[in-house]
């Protein structure tokens, strides 16, 4: 978190309006300090009395997700929340970016479509198998999800003798 002190020091009476645009990778998070301002809003500070008042921000960070059409990825929180904004890329295929603030951590999920099988994590947010994907976020990140169409044979043996697909034998059959 940053934070920014403005101190106003007046001896008239007046309202002062004071807003806090944040840089392009923080974002504002509110108000304190002795002139009673609440929210992240334009705060009006009536003077008649010398106020301090401080604005504060927290850095964020991009999390880009690619994905193809035939694997959907969620995300909740590390309490089991969901996020502000919820990762849900799972509409076709493309690229998703969300906006993080530093140390929010995201817990990753994705499911296959019925014909295919979820294989791997790749990209920087450095996860590995085929769990859950758990990243804090601490610089830009990404992640995409690789999967295999599966396929399905279906063999009927008849009379006497054993099936084999490479090296699995998969059972005798007999009339």
């Amino acid at each position: 978190r940053h934070t920014r002190l403005l101190t106003v020091t007046g001896v008239q009476t007046c309202a002062l309006p004071i807003s806090a645009t944040a840089d392009p990778t923080y974002r504002f998070t509110g108000w304190t300090g002795t002139a009673a301002c609440a929210g992240t809003g334009t705060c009006t500070v009536t003077m008649g009395a010398d106020k301090g008042i401080s604005a504060t921000y927290v850095k964020t960070y991009d999390f880009t997700v690619t994905k193809s059409a035939h694997v959907s990825i969620a995300t909740t929180t590390i309490d089991g929340s969901a996020p502000t904004p919820a990762v849900s890329c799972d509409s076709g295929s493309g690229t998703c970016v969300y906006t993080y603030d530093a140390g929010t951590v995201l817990v990753l999920t994705a499911t296959a479509d019925p014909t295919y099988r979820f294989t791997g994590w790749t990209g920087t947010a450095a996860c590995a198998g085929t769990g859950t994907c758990t990243v804090t976020m601490g610089a830009d990140k990404g992640i995409s999800a690789t999967y295999v169409k599966t396929q399905t044979i279906t063999v009927n043996a008849t009379g006497y003798g054993t099936v084999t697909f490479g090296s699995v034998q998969t059972g005798r059959a007999h009339v």
